[in-house]
């Protein structure tokens, strides 16, 4: 059992969100199927960023 977390910080951009994607379908696309990946994003208001939540867990 191995469980991964990370958190990326990014400037709220369609740019950003979509290289956010990619990362992430990249990193799951070279895991085992066992792997589990769960992409949550929330806004945080006022502060005008992205926080992007990766987590990877067997």
């Amino acid at each position: 059992m191995a469980e991964i977390s990370m958190t990326i910080l990014s400037i709220r951009h369609t740019d950003y969100l979509f290289w956010i994607n990619r990362w992430a379908v990249g990193w799951a696309d070279q895991l085992t199927e066992s792997i589990h990946c769960t992409l949550s994003a929330e806004s945080v208001k006022g502060v005008g960023v992205q926080i992007a939540r990766l987590k990877f867990s067997s």
